[in-house]
Formats: structure tokens, sequence, C-alpha cells
């Protein structure tokens, strides 16, 4: 099943706690399903240097 767009809202929030590891299944599922665009939120910048370090802040459309 793929889709032409996935979301990801705070992700960063997603991923702490105690189901983390089902978290990065779902983001696995849909970074591999999405077809041309994914999209993610995150709450800060602060403390997410691993996840912004993929990301060109200073590009108009955020894309990688």
């Amino acid at each position: 099943m793929e889709f032409e767009v996935v979301f990801f809202y705070n992700l960063d929030n997603a991923l702490q706690g105690d189901d983390r590891e089902m978290m990065s299944q779902y983001l696995y599922v849909g970074i591999s399903r999405a077809i041309s665009h994914l999209a993610a939120t995150l709450s800060g910048e602060e403390g997410n240097e691993d996840i912004l370090k993929y990301f060109d802040k200073n590009a108009k459309d955020w894309q990688m």
C-alpha cells in the first residue's frame, strides 16, 4: 500500500516514552509508503539535532 503524501506531526514527541520501538516501526512504514512527499513537524529544534541534520533548513521548501 502506498500513499501520495505522508505526514508525521510532532515526531520528536512521538519517539519519546515507552512505545519508542513501536513509533520507530510506524516511522519506517510511513517513510517507505510515501510516493512523492514526506512531511514531519517537530515541537522544537532543541534536542532534535539527530532529526534536523537530514533537512536543509535554509531551503525554501525544506527538501532533503
